[in-house]
Formats: C-alpha cells, structure tokens, sequence
C-alpha cells in the first residue's frame, strides 16, 4: 500500500510538473501574451489567418501621406544651408553644372528661366556670389517644380532628407498604432514583416530608422523595392513571390491603403487588408471600391488566428 501511495504521489507531482512547464519557458510566456492580446480586441476586430510573411505600404498605413507635405516644407526651410554646406561635394557639382547648362539652352529658346551667375574664368566655384546665384535658382525650380531638371532636384532633395535623418533634424511621423502592431506581429507572432515603396530599400530603412517612436528597422526583415512602377500591376506581385521565394501567394498578407493596389494583390493570390484610416489624412472609400475586400480602420483591429495547439514555431 505504501507503495501504490508512492506511485500516486508521483503521478500528481508529474502532472503538476507538465501544468507548471505548460505556463512557463518560452512557449508559456508568448501563450500568455496572447490571451492578454486577445481580451484587449475590440468589436471592430477582424480575424485573419496567420501568414508566413506581411507586405506593408508606408505611406498611408505606417506613416500618414501628410508628411509627404511636411518633407518638401522641410527642403524649402533647410536648402540654402545645404547647399553651401555642400556645395564641393561630386552631387553638388553636378548638379549645378547641369544647370547653367540648361538655363543657356531655356533661355535660347525664349523659355523664362532666373538669371544665373556662372563661375569667372578664374574656376572659382566657390564664391559667394555664385552660391548664392545657385541657391536661388534651385529655390525657383522647387517652387515652380521646373519639369526639365526634375531628375536633379529629385535627387538634391533626397539627399538633403538623408543627411536631415541621419543627424536627427528630421523625423518621420507614424501612426500610434504602428509600434504595437509591429510588436504583435513580429514578437509575438513571429511574422516576417517586409515594407514596400516605390523608393529604394536603403531610403526605406532610413526612413523607418528615424522615425517619432524610435528605430522601427528591428521588426522589418527588409525592404522591397516595386522598381520604380505601379503597384496597380499584377505582374509586381507575382515578382514579390518569387523574391521571397512563396510557392503559395495566399502565405502572404499585404497591408495597403489603396483598394486598387488590393485587388492586383489578389489577383495572383495574395491576401489582403485595406487600411482605411479616418480624418483627412486618406479619407473614407466608397463601399464599391472595398467591395468583398477586408477593411479595418486601424491595425489594431487586426487579429491573427492560427491552431491553438500548434507548436509556436521561431522566428
């Protein structure tokens, strides 16, 4: 009999031992985050299967479209300095040689351009009065957006913006909502995250480095760049497949704020979700232009379902 006892006392000790170790390491603790997480959503919460991988705009979902606006003020109110500052750099040069040419070519053909004071024969590009002649010719072209040096002026403000992040002069706005879900989606759920812009993957990742709530790059497995085009093309989606090496599209959730970017998304097969933000900042769609798409107004009505019993698979 005291054996049996024995046997029995062994037994409930296990069993407790298999209650504690279901609760606690590393599979308890991001059990516990989600019961958390699942009380706190709402009754707008949409449950979407849980995707190997996410691709997320950044205007419109992660920052708002607004601070496009507060970049081109920020290059109006920072040029001049910039340009003295820089003014020997090889871009600067370049620049401003491809300018008085092209002021010569305007000016012959009777279009109206500023006038610009070149160097002297003295090659002295350094002086005051030839900057200063620059500087407002290049103000001119940024207010009047002059279409014949757009490339120029393109890459003078990008380069302004880069040094502007980089010394934390200029930060990028985000949404409140962008941390957390961030959080929720890489951290605890382990979803790979991949932003997707028009721009290069380099000025992505500066962009989300210097943002109004830190480095957001720590969640971002990387940046996709749509080369240029319109992410209106379906063919653009199908390349993100293969770039991430998916044979199932429908293992992928993209994240925009346009219903046409959307719909070419599905049609190779990739799921969806339409950020509808409120405000001025994208305005409200029209129900036909969501029709049969999932459209939530903040990502923190987004929850991710998978098998409950399923082991938490990192990372």
């Amino acid at each position: 009999m005291i054996h049996n006892n024995n046997n029995n006392n062994n037994n409930k000790n296990s069993n407790n031992n298999n209650n504690t170790q279901s609760t606690t390491g590393f599979d308890g603790v991001v059990r516990q985050d989600r019961q958390r997480r699942k009380q706190n959503f709402g009754p707008n919460t949409k449950q979407i299967r849980k995707p190997n991988n996410i691709l997320i705009d950044i205007y419109g979902v992660i920052a708002p479209w607004t601070f496009v606006n507060q970049l081109k003020t920020h290059a109006k109110e920072n040029i001049d300095d910039y340009v003295r500052e820089n003014w020997n750099s090889k871009l600067m040069r370049t620049i401003a040689s491809r300018m008085w040419e092209q002021f010569k070519i305007d000016r012959k053909a009777g279009i109206k351009v500023p006038d610009i004071q070149e160097p002297n024969d003295g090659n002295k590009q350094d002086d005051r009065n030839v900057i200063d002649s620059a500087i407002c010719c290049i103000r001119w072209m940024l207010e009047t957006k002059y279409p014949t040096l757009k490339t120029q002026m393109e890459k003078l403000c990008t380069d302004l913006w880069s040094h502007s992040f980089e010394t934390g002069k200029l930060k990028a706005d985000v949404y409140p909502d962008i941390m957390d879900a961030f959080h929720y989606w890489r951290f605890e759920e382990f979803i790979k995250i991949y932003s997707y812009a028009s721009g290069p993957v380099e000025g992505q990742r500066q962009f989300l480095r210097s943002t109004s709530v830190g480095d957001l790059n720590r969640y971002i497995a990387n940046g996709l760049n749509s080369s240029g085009g319109y992410k209106f093309d379906p063919n653009k989606y199908r390349s993100l497949c293969a770039a991430l090496r998916e044979p199932k599209p429908d293992n992928l959730l993209y994240i925009t704020d346009d219903p046409r970017k959307a719909r070419a998304a599905e049609t190779v097969g990739i799921r969806t979700i339409v950020v509808n933000r409120t405000g001025s900042d994208t305005g409200k769609y029209d129900p036909k232009e969501t029709q049969a798409l999932t459209v939530v107004n903040t990502l923190a009505d987004i929850e991710f379902i998978n098998d409950p019993n399923a082991s938490i698979q990192c990372c």
